[in-house]
C-alpha cells in the first residue's frame, strides 16, 4: 500500500512539473507576441519590458529578442556587452526553456543569436570590428540551411560520392547555392522566415558595399533578390540601386 502511495505521489508530482512547465512556455511565448507587436509599432520601451518579462520566464526567443534591443538601445540604454551575453546564453542553452511546442520560437532563437553575434563584430560594438569574421559568420549561417555546395553534390548521390566524392565535394563546402534555399520552407515558420532574410540582406549589403570583402555586384544582386523573396524589404530598395 506504502509503495502505491508513494507511486502516485511521484506521478502528481511529475504531473504538476509538466503542468508548470508548459504554463510557462505559454506564458513566454505570450509575452514575446505582445512584445514583437510593440517593436512593430516602434514602441520599443513597451517591446522591451514585454521581452524582460519573458527573459524572466527563460523564453529563449525572449531572451534573443531583449538582446536585441539592448545591442542597438532602443528602448533602453544601449549595452552591448549584456547582449553578446544574453546572445551566447541562447546558442549554449543556459538556464533556458526549450519551447517543446514551438519550434519557430526555438529555430528563430538560435538564428537571431547567432545573427546577433555577427551584427556586434561587424559594427564593433564592445568588441574590435571585424567585418570580414562577420561576413564569415552570416554566410555560416546560410551554410547551415543545407545550401553548401557540398550539400548539393551529396544530395545528387553520386555513385561515386566515397572518397573520391568527398574529396571533389570539400571545395564546394564554404560555397552557398541559393537556390537550395527555398522560402516555401519556411511557410509555418514566420518568425525564422524574417530572420533568414535579415541574414541574407547582410551578405549582400556586404558584397554591394565591400564590407569585409570586395565589391562583387552580381553577388550582392543574388544575395539581395533572395532576401526580398524572403520579404526584406531594406533589400528591395538596395536591388533598384544595382538595376
Amino acid at each position: 500500500m506504502g509503495a502505491l502511495v508513494k507511486k502516485w505521489v511521484v506521478c502528481f508530482c511529475l504531473a504538476l512539473f509538466v503542468m508548470a512547465r508548459l504554463g510557462a512556455e505559454t506564458a513566454g511565448d505570450d509575452l514575446v507576441q505582445l512584445g514583437m507587436q510593440a517593436e512593430a509599432k516602434k514602441q520599443y520601451a513597451q517591446a522591451y519590458q514585454a521581452y524582460s518579462q519573458a527573459y524572466d520566464q527563460k523564453n529563449n526567443l525572449g531572451t534573443a529578442l531583449l538582446a536585441n534591443l539592448l545591442m542597438k538601445g532602443l528602448g533602453c540604454k544601449a549595452d552591448p556587452f549584456k547582449a553578446r551575453m544574453l546572445f551566447e546564453g541562447v546558442l549554449k542553452g543556459e538556464g533556458l526553456v526549450y519551447m517543446q511546442n514551438n519550434t519557430d520560437n526555438n529555430f528563430a532563437a538560435s538564428l537571431m543569436s547567432s545573427l546577433g553575434l555577427a551584427d556586434i563584430e561587424q559594427q564593433g560594438l564592445g568588441v574590435p570590428r571585424d567585418p570580414k569574421k562577420a561576413l564569415k559568420d552570416y554566410r555560416k549561417i546560410i551554410l547551415g540551411l543545407g545550401t553548401s555546395g557540398q550539400a548539393t553534390l551529396a544530395s545528387e548521390k553520386s555513385p561515386v560520392l566515397g572518397l573520391v566524392g568527398i574529396l571533389v565535394a570539400s571545395p564546394f563546402a564554404h560555397t552557398i547555392n541559393l537556390g537550395r534555399l527555398k522560402v516555401g520552407q519556411f511557410k509555418k515558420y514566420p518568425i525564422t522566415r524574417k530572420v533568414v532574410g535579415v541574414v541574407l540582406y547582410r551578405i549582400g549589403m556586404a558584397y554591394k558595399e565591400g564590407i569585409g570583402t570586395s565589391v562583387k555586384k552580381k553577388k550582392a544582386l543574388k544575395f539581395l533578390n533572395k532576401a526580398v523573396e524572403f520579404g526584406n524589404e531594406e533589400a528591395m530598395g538596395a536591388v533598384e540601386a544595382l538595376r
